[in-house]
């Protein structure tokens, strides 16, 4: 390994387990301070005998498949049952998306005049794709969340996809177990938000990148790959706008560990640049087709693109609200026309949030500490029909045990994450097995911690990169499983199908 990569290695692994430290500390604080529910105890030792049951499952064809489906049905099945007892309905940004894809199903163009949109047009996209969906099931809201629902199970497949490539089918069981049963994406299956079609694109498109990216010395199969996931990347971008962080995680990742200090020669750079071209030209070309379709045929007067993008920092470096939205300087900023004028405010405004650096660093612990250590309260958009099982007015005493259970298993999966960290990045190479590749899920980890620094924060707002960490924290439990167990291929269910050929 180069010295690049080693100093690489260990600033992901330092910096990453004392962020991880930090967030563990404030988080535990933030959990037992909920009032204590006997009954989320109970759901914590189920959770845990699920994750001690994955790690001992025999290693056969029927078991695996047997355990993937009941877990796929189990994720189903929660999330339904979560749909049906809150019936809940868009509102705020998400009604704006409704009632525009609802217009537009009907034949009407609504991106012409709502501000919503106008100003912020790379949000057509979803309402678009909501409009063609409102024209397959209707505009009934039940209906459009039971694709929510089936999109969501589809999202578990893709992280166990994924994290099976990242070692073996028994991490991919236990990454997929973590996103079945983790409650946050739970609440957000009944919302018709942007962010649940948006993952699974994302996490199939990160899975065939890694897949691709393994078979570069091996076969031409990487073509395919590359193409598939530059076109998956950039259906996810069309729906929510993240492909950029991806993409500069990926250079990133290919400059360290793959260019950075290699002794191989320039030869061996020409596949993987080939590789990334490739990534990059299918996402262009997704997009660029979709921009396209979209101003061709008269949907919409402008390309998928934020005709105000300082907007997320005059919000998210505002002192006053902890980087949140702030109903006050949103009309402060409307006064000015988009263009010149409004881009001019922003930056006297940013310029301004920028000259108290005590106040910078205050807001930036702040922000952090509100978006990855805090009690997720996503069931706030998904609990709002008052005549539900599940309404406003009885929601804070039927979640409770949720609640609780909730900081619990925050708890346990951050745990498992630090131990995917050290799993991947120590210099002892403990975990055979392990894929390299891994680093590129943690590098997009920090990156977008990052971006949150300077942009505005929402607690769903860390819905994207909640799978990846997932991915990590399976890795994390499978590594230290198989550390803890006999090395002896014939009793050690954790070691890999290549491992075993190896005895």
């Amino acid at each position: 390994m180069s010295y690049i990569r080693k100093a690489a290695n260990l600033f992901l692994l330092g910096f990453g387990l004392l962020i991880t430290l930090y967030l563990l500390l404030i988080s535990a604080k933030n959990a037992f301070s909920l009032p204590f529910a006997f009954s989320a105890i109970i759901a914590l030792l189920a959770f845990l005998a699920g994750i001690a049951l994955i790690i001992y499952l025999p290693n056969t064809k029927f078991v695996r498949i047997t355990a993937l489906v009941v877990i796929l049905a189990l994720g189903f099945g929660i999330r339904l049952f979560w749909t049906l007892q809150t019936r809940s309905y868009p509102s705020l940004d998400f009604w704006h998306f409704y009632d525009a894809a609802y217009k537009f199903s009907l034949g009407y163009k609504p991106f012409f005049e709502k501000p919503f949109f106008v100003t912020w047009p790379y949000q057509n996209g979803f309402a678009i794709y909501e409009g063609w969906l409102m024209k397959l099931v209707t505009s009934a809201v039940l209906n459009l969340q039971i694709v929510n629902v089936l999109v969501s199970t589809a999202t578990i497949g893709a992280v166990f996809l994924l994290a099976k490539e990242l070692f073996n089918w028994r991490s991919g069981l236990l990454a997929a177990y973590l996103c079945a049963t983790f409650v946050p994406f739970i609440y957000m299956s009944s919302v018709l938000t942007n962010q649940m079609p948006a993952t699974m694109f994302y996490m199939f498109g990160l899975w065939l990148l890694i897949k691709g990216q393994k078979r570069l010395p091996t076969s031409w199969w990487w073509l395919c790959a590359a193409a598939g996931a530059g076109i998956l990347i950039g259906l996810g971008n069309i729906l929510r706008p993240l492909a950029s962080l991806i993409l500069v995680a990926l250079i990133l990742f290919y400059l360290v560990y793959m260019f950075g200090g290699t002794a191989k020669g320039r030869r061996a750079w020409v596949k993987p640049l080939v590789y990334i071209a490739l990534i990059v030209g299918a996402y262009g070309g997704t997009m660029a087709t979709a921009n396209f379709a979209i101003t061709a045929t008269g949907t919409a007067p402008y390309k998928l693109i934020n005709r105000d993008p300082s907007w997320k920092l005059v919000t998210g470096l505002n002192v006053a609200t902890g980087g949140m939205y702030s109903k006050a300087r949103d009309e402060q900023v409307a006064k000015y026309p988009i263009g010149k004028a409004r881009s001019a405010e922003n930056k006297r405004i940013i310029k301004q949030e920028l000259r108290d650096k005590k106040s910078l660093l205050r807001l930036f612990n702040i922000k952090f500490r509100y978006m990855w250590t805090s009690i997720d309260t996503s069931y706030q958009w998904a609990v709002n029909n008052k005549e539900a099982a599940i309404n406003p007015q009885n929601a804070t005493q039927k979640l409770q045990s949720w609640r609780y259970f909730q900081g619990l298993q925050w708890l346990v999966l951050f745990l498992a994450f630090a131990g995917g960290l050290f799993a991947i990045l120590n210099p002892w190479r403990l975990t055979d097995g392990l894929d390299r590749n891994a680093t590129l899920l943690i590098i997009l980890w920090f990156g977008y911690i990052t971006a949150h620094l300077l942009i505005e924060v929402q607690m769903r707002y860390r819905f994207f990169i909640m799978p990846c960490v997932m991915v990590l924290a399976a890795l994390g439990i499978a590594a230290l499983a198989e550390r803890l167990r006999p090395t002896d291929a014939g009793r050690n269910p954790l070691l890999s199908a290549n491992l075993l050929k190896k005895h």
